[in-house]
């Protein structure tokens, strides 16, 4: 499944230089690798229990923080968080 999307993927924009995933089996398996072989296509995961080399688990971090901090700045009911987000 994950090996169609991401033909698809390469299909409709071209290909990556590099794919930033955080380890899932799916993206390890033989078959996405011959993709990634067959297209020169670099593969980076994020090691396990190693949140800070997750780029995007950082900026959600980031977010979530300043989101919390206008909402209790003004003062916000809880129910507004996703709405202020």
């Amino acid at each position: 499944m994950f090996v169609n999307t991401l033909e698809d993927n390469i299909r409709q924009r071209g290909a990556m230089d590099k794919l930033i995933s955080d380890g899932a089996r799916a993206e390890l398996s033989d078959r996405a690798k011959d993709v990634l072989r067959a297209l020169c296509i670099d593969n980076w995961h994020s090691e396990a229990h190693y949140q800070h080399q997750n780029f995007a688990e950082h900026c959600w971090q980031h977010i979530k923080k300043n989101v919390e901090w206008l909402v209790n700045l003004r003062k916000c009911p809880p129910e507004v968080w996703l709405l202020t987000l």
